[in-house]
């Protein structure tokens, strides 16, 4: 009875199953960070366009006033149509989302912004500028519920806080990078052409998105849950108190951070020249 008993493992046999084990983690491992890495990116990037767009118009505010005659209270008009179709586009987005999927979704949002955006290169009125800003506004207001089902749904657990802080992160740079570039093509090559130009790049990524990263944007299907289906009782759903006082809330942060963002630059040449 000197050998091992029957079914027991030798310390070798359990050493190379441990080992294994272990490669096998980390392979494992290893694949769960490129996707999330992969992932986080691409959301990332479109969120920054959304607010890179966002921001499109407001330092060419001085350019269209000179230029066009456009006085600032019809180009804060503009501004309001374009968020007030944002917020209204914003919550029947996440229930299409439930509904659909949110890669469908981005990608018409994406399409509609990036092109009402490139269309403010053909205003010849004020009715066509507002037009375009409320069109624009519609396609933004759907990347939020796209953006945070893709990210909560796909990325690993361990993962989901520096997923969110990354696309939160994206927002800003494209809110940080657009006035310097809109004033820089604007005044080297006209603030029409510099209109076309960033809506074509918003198409471009559209279209890099569709063809290199369709996959990628779909819900996993490893996923512990399913995508929730929307409610029946909408009404009743926006009506909560929890749900309404964070509208409230982000309201009042949302007026005074717009505000700024949008006649800081106007305010500024105006002040200090």
């Amino acid at each position: 009875m000197g050998g091992a008993r029957q079914g027991t493992p030798t310390p070798k046999l359990e050493k190379n199953f441990w080992a294994n084990y272990l490669q096998m983690t980390d392979r494992v491992s290893q694949t769960s960070l490129r996707r999330d890495a992969k992932l986080i990116t691409v959301v990332s990037v479109a969120h920054a366009f959304s607010h890179f767009f966002q921001l499109a118009l407001p330092p060419l505010f001085p350019i269209l006033h000179s230029l066009e005659g456009y006085s600032y209270t019809e180009l804060g008009m503009s501004l309001a149509l374009f968020y007030l179709a944002s917020g209204l586009v914003q919550p029947i987005a996440g229930f299409i989302v439930d509904r659909l999927g949110p890669r469908i979704v981005l990608y018409l949002g994406m399409g509609t912004l990036s092109g009402a955006t490139a269309l403010f290169s053909i205003c010849e009125s004020y009715l066509s500028l507002a037009g375009f800003a409320t069109l624009a506004g519609a396609g933004n207001g759907v990347f939020h519920p796209s953006d945070y089902t893709l990210l909560s749904r796909n990325i690993s657990m361990r993962r989901i806080g520096r997923g969110f802080s990354f696309h939160a992160f994206g927002g800003y740079a494209g809110y940080a990078i657009a006035p310097v570039s809109m004033i820089a093509l604007a005044t080297s090559i006209g603030w029409r052409e510099a209109t076309l130009i960033i809506g074509l790049s918003g198409l471009l990524l559209l279209t890099l998105l569709i063809f290199l990263f369709h996959r990628d944007l779909a819900i996993n299907d490893r996923a512990d849950k399913k995508l929730p289906s929307a409610s029946n009782n909408t009404t009743g759903l926006l009506l909560r108190p929890v749900i309404v006082g964070c509208f409230l809330f982000f309201c009042l942060i949302a007026m005074a951070q717009i505000g700024l963002q949008t006649f800081a630059p106007s305010a500024l040449l105006m002040l200090h020249g």
